[in-house]
């Protein structure tokens, strides 16, 4: 059965907004918020994973002694790795798995269906790279972002020698190397089109005025 690791990419030493991830949002601290969205996924995908012969986990992925680490042990898979190279820890993710998903601590409101629709697609078709942030295609909206990497790509990633802000926002590398029609002839992408033109709509956290937005929500 193939293994497919939904990677909540979390960290508390955010520069612009520190300890962003234990803000509470109608009392459920805002990391707590996305583990439960992927978690929902997660049992929606393994409720059907007889059928379609894949299964999911979840794990936060985090920079070594973060504080979170000791908050949430007991809560979830923790896997840690090096604070400015997330591409490792999205590459320890899969060791043993076939898919990773990406999805970050700072969107709170995101829709555990769309990680689970993401996650079917990708895997049933055998897409390398599926995601909803293509910025020439994009209607999803900021705080709703999921993207499904394959264990390939990111072994093929991993061996190039990337820059510090590639190795850090994990999959740039692809959209550039892909729009210049440089990736590999075997990696097939595929792009999530929302049915609806959100992408104006911002539901992500990277300051206090967003927090406070996200509340009123």
């Amino acid at each position: 059965m193939q293994q497919v690791k939904i990677g909540i990419q979390a960290r508390s030493t955010s520069k612009r907004f520190p300890n962003k991830i234990f803000e509470k949002i109608d009392g459920v601290e805002m990391l707590q918020m996305v583990i439960d969205a992927c978690k929902n996924a997660e049992r929606y995908i393994n409720r059907h994973s007889m059928k379609y012969n894949y299964s999911a986990s979840t794990a936060v992925l985090c920079p070594y002694d973060d504080p979170l680490v000791e908050k949430y042990k007991n809560k979830v898979e923790i896997i840690e790795g090096e604070e400015f190279d997330v591409l490792s820890r999205y590459v320890n993710a899969v060791e043993n798995c076939h898919w990773a998903v990406r999805v970050t601590a700072d969107c709170p409101l995101i829709p555990p269906f769309i990680i689970s629709k993401s996650v079917m697609i990708a895997v049933k078709n055998k897409y390398d790279y599926f995601s909803n942030v293509d910025p020439r295609v994009r209607l999803a909206c900021d705080g709703h972002d999921t993207e499904v990497i394959s264990k390939n790509l990111l072994l093929w990633m991993d061996k190039k020698e990337l820059d510090q802000q590639d190795r850090e926002h994990v999959t740039t590398h692809i959209r550039k190397e892909h729009e210049g029609n440089r990736l590999p002839d075997w990696a097939l992408v595929g792009t999530f089109i929302s049915p609806l033109p959100m992408q104006a709509i911002k539901l992500s956290v990277d300051c206090h005025a967003d927090l406070e937005k996200v509340r009123r929500v």
